[in-house]
């Protein structure tokens, strides 16, 4: 038995599939320590009951706890399954459909990355930041080093100061706050090649954290699912996601519905969004921009075949040593 350490639940999500088995949310319950449940026959109402050696019993909030009894509950009722073990195959994945159909609920533990694009843009903002410091202080420069002034300025770099103090009134992007300058000192990385990185972050990931799952290994099927901000972050913000996890991988635990599975879309599919009478078909439209954001090769939060996309309810790891309760 391991502790779990929650980086996320969905308590809107959790209370509404809570609601249903329990016909409400209790505020309070009893925790006791031997607990049985009785499901009856239709498995639409759930009935706890409950008993100790001491009979005592202490009330507690169900805040945090209310999850882990739902995945308890769903798992022996059968309506949620773990499939970390099938997913490890990579045969699994060529008819992945009968396992992971839109709409089950499935457990994952597999090794997954989190990322969260703004913070990375911050962060890559204040590396340069400080290389332009350290660069100002005199670190990194050679003993006895000719300091040469500075060239001309370029038209270039004229224009884009330019640019940079006439919109300074209104709302800047993370890359416009990159120092200036062709070459990020010390790093000696090209200015421009840190503002693509942010822009391609900023166009391809949206808001909120984005986790990647590769139950597969590192070059297979990716389940990808995305932590909305606001439902609850019970660990920590994502402004502290890179500090406290990092960007490399380790083992996630997810459970969540399954949102989609990745397709292969036929190039132009579409070709008309008319009606016979030549109004506009709002169906076809739509199938045409899916067709071409299926198209994009990763430049949109699509899940691509075989993954699929997962729905989280809730997002934690193991943390501490195994241990047995006797």
């Amino acid at each position: 038995m391991f502790l779990r350490e929650y980086l996320y639940v969905d308590l809107d999500k959790v209370s509404g599939l809570a609601s249903q088995l329990y016909d409400g949310v209790p505020e309070k319950a009893s925790n006791v320590a031997a607990r049985q449940r009785k499901i009856e026959a239709d498995l639409k109402i759930l009935r706890g009951g409950s008993g100790s050696s001491s009979q005592e019993s202490i009330e507690r909030n169900l805040g945090d706890s209310l999850f882990k009894d739902l995945e308890a509950d769903l798992e022996s009722m059968g309506l949620l399954r773990d499939v970390s073990d099938e997913l490890m195959q990579i045969e699994t994945w060529a008819s992945i459909e009968e396992l992971a159909a839109p709409g089950r609920i499935l457990r994952i533990t597999a090794a997954g990355t989190l990322f969260q694009p703004a913070q990375m843009s911050d962060a890559i903002v204040g590396i340069s930041t400080a290389a332009h410091g350290l660069s100002e202080m005199g670190v990194g420069r050679q003993q006895g080093a000719t300091i040469v002034p500075p060239k001309a300025k370029t038209d270039v770099q004229k224009r884009s100061e330019r640019a940079a103090r006439e919109s300074a009134a209104g709302p800047l992007f993370p890359e416009d706050l990159l120092p200036s300058g062709e070459i990020v000192p010390i790093m000696n990385v090209p200015r421009a090649q840190l503002s693509g990185m942010i822009r391609t972050a900023r166009g391809v990931f949206g808001e909120g954290v984005h986790l990647h799952l590769r139950p597969a290994g590192h070059d297979g099927p990716v389940v990808s699912a995305r932590l909305e901000e606001g439902r609850r972050f019970l660990d920590s913000s994502p402004e502290v996601l890179i500090s406290r996890y990092g960007l490399a991988e380790q083992e996630w635990t997810v459970v969540g519905v399954v949102g989609q599975l990745g397709s292969r879309i036929v190039p132009n599919e579409v070709d008309d969004v008319t009606n016979l009478d030549g109004s506009l078909n709002r169906a076809k439209f739509v199938d045409l921009v899916g067709n071409f954001l299926g198209q994009t090769a990763g430049l949109v939060d699509l899940p691509r075949s075989p993954g699929f996309s997962i729905i989280p309810l809730a997002l934690y790891r193991a943390i501490g040593e195994s241990i047995s309760i006797d």
